[in-house]
């Protein structure tokens, strides 16, 4: 993917992992284009949206975090409020998160493995930083604040299969590592109890996987008490099953945010949906299909109750109806040649956030009807 091919470079200094960069590309038009961020000067590498929808926060190789207000009037015709805008220090993201709050930003860096932690109010400020060189030897695919705002996840990028889990403060909890060949990113279940981690039995892309050989990890996460709670203090990982049931190597993975489903894609060109709430059993299949023209998708995201996934490749974004296992509609993303570098439902289920290498997010109407918005 993209962001692991960022990652790579990065371990050979800031300079060397920066993309190159691209001309302006033309203005893109679609009639579930809601609306376009703009104002990097080179491409996304990391990006997220809040769970309320409000928020969209994404960091550039040209060092700049950018946060994004008012997307839930997106459309609408009225103008969206100014961005608020800081510069990572000799460095740049790969990833980045929002607080369950929405008053929190989390920012991992390329070369120095650095955790940023920002505040949005007044101003967008950094408020604490920590290392995470001594355990991630390369750059991280993931930095992910929990939902219940009890914990932090990274996870490295290819050769580098740490799975660590951080407290609030910066100390290192528990550090796993996953048995697959690489990863290449997480997700975090909306209950914070579980972490699947997108990850691959094999490098090359041609090469056949046996389909029970599984490649998704799912580590759940151990706290004091018990339970996982909104309170309760995170104190270990622990790996509960292992998604399977690809003849290719996994391109990604990702949480519904229903607490339930896990959507998976994979080289085989193919995608999947398991339910994942049936705790120390194999997960349960609940819907498969192809994507379009047998090219993988690179990212997916899933709508809350996993009624529609969207999944991306280099030229389109798919609509996918999981039930019946079809393709509804295709269309084209506009983020240049590669896949988008990050892919994410709304929670109301209508709205999906993409950013790529040609230094734009978009935000799409993925659903007509508002009587299907996922009610949490």
């Amino acid at each position: 993917g993209e962001t692991s091919a960022v990652a790579l470079a990065a371990a050979k200094g800031p300079e060397a992992a920066r993309p190159k960069k691209r001309p302006t590309p033309p203005p893109l038009s679609h009639p579930r284009l809601l609306c376009t961020l703009k104002g990097f000067s080179e491409g996304v590498t990391g990006a997220a949206l809040s769970q309320d929808g409000a928020l969209a926060a994404a960091v550039s190789s040209d060092r700049t975090l950018r946060v994004f207000s008012g997307l839930r009037q997106a459309g609408s015709g009225a103008p969206l409020p100014t961005p608020l805008i800081a510069n990572v220090h000799l460095d740049f993201g790969t990833a980045c998160s929002i607080s369950a709050s929405g008053r929190n930003v989390l920012v991992a860096t390329a070369a120095g493995r650095r955790l940023l932690a920002y505040s949005l109010s007044p101003k967008l400020q950094l408020r604490r930083e920590f290392d995470a060189a001594a355990v991630h030897p390369a750059p991280l695919s993931a930095a992910i604040l929990a939902p219940n705002s009890q914990y932090i996840v990274t996870v490295g990028s290819e050769g580098d299969r740490s799975v660590c889990l951080w407290s609030l403060s910066g100390s290192l909890v528990a550090r796993e590592t996953a048995k697959q060949a690489a990863v290449l990113g997480a997700s975090i279940s909306a209950d914070s109890k579980l972490v699947a981690v997108a990850a691959t039995a094999q490098l090359a892309p041609g090469r056949a996987v046996a389909v029970r050989h599984g490649q998704v990890p799912v580590f759940e996460v151990v706290a004091r008490g018990g339970g996982g709670g909104d309170a309760a203090e995170p104190t270990g990982l622990r790996q509960v099953f292992c998604v399977g049931g690809h003849s290719r190597g996994v391109t990604a993975a990702s949480f519904a945010q229903d607490c339930v489903h896990l959507a998976v894609a994979a080289r085989d060109a193919e995608w999947s949906v398991v339910r994942t709430d049936l705790r120390h059993a194999e997960p349960v299949e609940v819907g498969r299909g192809k994507a379009p023209h047998g090219t993988p998708f690179e990212r997916v995201a899933l709508s809350p109750f996993a009624k529609r996934l969207v999944g991306a490749t280099a030229t389109g974004t798919s609509i996918v109806d999981v039930g019946r296992g079809v393709t509804l509609e295709t269309i084209p993303h506009g983020h240049g040649p590669s896949p988008p570098t990050a892919l994410q439902y709304s929670n109301d289920a209508l709205r999906v956030l993409s950013a790529g290498v040609d230094g734009r997010l978009r935000l799409w109407r993925v659903e007509d009807d508002d009587a299907k918005a996922g009610a949490l």
